[in-house]
């Protein structure tokens, strides 16, 4: 069986149901080109760029929060926040974990992200 590559080729947009909190929108087109600047920028690197596809799927987002959580931690407090919103709409747990990142003045977990990207 074969499909023509509209049908195959076929996305349905990421952020459409995103909204960011304070007012200002993005698309999938300005994600994507954030993401290939990401890859980039990284290839630059050589083995810290191999260690980055590897352990952070080339996630930055992914990256950033498992050195602030430990990677299972990331991935938990995810699969956490999604759950809430999708089901209760309760936000507790995303404010709870938006206040501990430093520059919304919670714990200075940036440490471990500094030591990675100083050794990395």
């Amino acid at each position: 069986m074969s499909l023509p590559r509209e049908v195959v080729g076929f996305q349905v947009d990421y952020c459409q149901q995103v909204e960011i909190e304070d007012g200002g929108s993005i698309d999938d087109r300005e994600l994507i080109e954030m993401s290939d600047r990401v890859e980039s920028l990284s290839e630059e690197f050589g083995d810290s760029h191999q260690a980055f596809n590897q352990n952070y799927f080339a996630d930055l987002s992914f990256l950033i929060s498992g050195l602030m959580f430990g990677i299972n931690g990331a991935v938990q407090k995810k699969f956490t926040v999604v759950r809430d919103l999708v089901t209760r709409k309760d936000r507790s747990e995303l404010d709870r974990t938006l206040n501990e990142l430093p520059d919304r003045g919670g714990p200075q977990n940036s440490d471990s992200v500094l030591r990675w990207t100083a050794t990395h």
